[in-house]
């Protein structure tokens, strides 16, 4: 690999780790209740948010979030919609970074990494519309809330369908890097292997559980993102010439 190339592949790994810390503070702004502003909770009970609630929200996580700032949602949302350049760089570092062991090899991977990632801003963005319009459902007067409550749930299960694609095309992303990085030659340690999106993930959810919860609390919603994080930073620092 030219000196070059390497430069270039370290850049695009180092852009898309700022993409992905840009995503993990927008996930707070967006998710983190506990911190930061929040406004007047709604006086609806959870159960009568119930019947309008599609997983993954509960009617508890609607009234919650639905108490945030609406300025604060916006810009969390936006935040992370406008960081997706910068993250998605890290498709294209990936791909380079496996290239050496097959052209095919290398490009599955980082296609299913790269559909993740353009999948992603239309999830992070709907987070807008579905806090703000839960604040809105909890306000309403029940005959109200009867009207606009089916509407609420057709946006959160078209969410949940979009946000299943990027789970399913992320794990297989970082199966298929694994594996590669595992059998065959790559500009990447062997170790490194062990390091992938979903597997950084869980490392963040372990240390994350033996924090203080006055800390913790400051990085709720951001999990994935931070995996994210964790993997490009890696995949940065290890990336070599042959």
């Amino acid at each position: 690999m030219e000196p070059d190339t390497l430069a270039v592949i370290q850049l695009t790994g180092w852009l898309a780790a700022l993409g992905a810390a840009l995503y993990a503070v927008s996930d707070v702004l967006l998710l983190a209740h506990h911190v930061g502003p929040r406004g007047p909770a709604p006086d609806a009970e959870p159960e009568q948010l119930e019947p309008f609630s599609v997983s993954p929200f509960s009617a508890g996580d609607l009234i919650k979030l639905g108490a945030l700032p609406a300025s604060r949602v916006a810009w969390g949302g936006l935040l992370g919609v406008l960081s997706t350049p910068l993250l998605l760089a890290g498709a294209w570092a990936m791909y380079q970074a496996l290239r050496p062991a097959g052209l095919w090899q290398a490009l599955v991977p980082a296609v299913l990494l790269a559909v993740a990632l353009i999948l992603a801003p239309f999830v992070h963005g709907s987070f807008i519309y579905i806090e703000l319009n839960a604040g809105v459902l909890a306000r309403l007067p029940a005959d109200s809330r009867q009207l606009f409550g089916p509407v609420f749930r057709l946006q959160q299960r078209v969410m949940a369908a979009a946000y299943a694609v990027i789970v399913v095309a992320t794990l297989l992303a970082a199966v298929g890097h694994s594996f590669v990085v595992a059998l065959s030659g790559t500009s990447l340690p062997r170790w490194m292997a062990a390091v992938n999106p979903v597997t950084m993930t869980v490392l963040w959810l372990v240390i994350r559980k033996l924090l203080p919860r006055s800390i913790a609390n400051y990085f709720e919603g951001a999990g994935f993102n931070i995996g994210f994080l964790l993997f490009f930073l890696l995949l940065a620092i290890t990336v070599r010439g042959s």
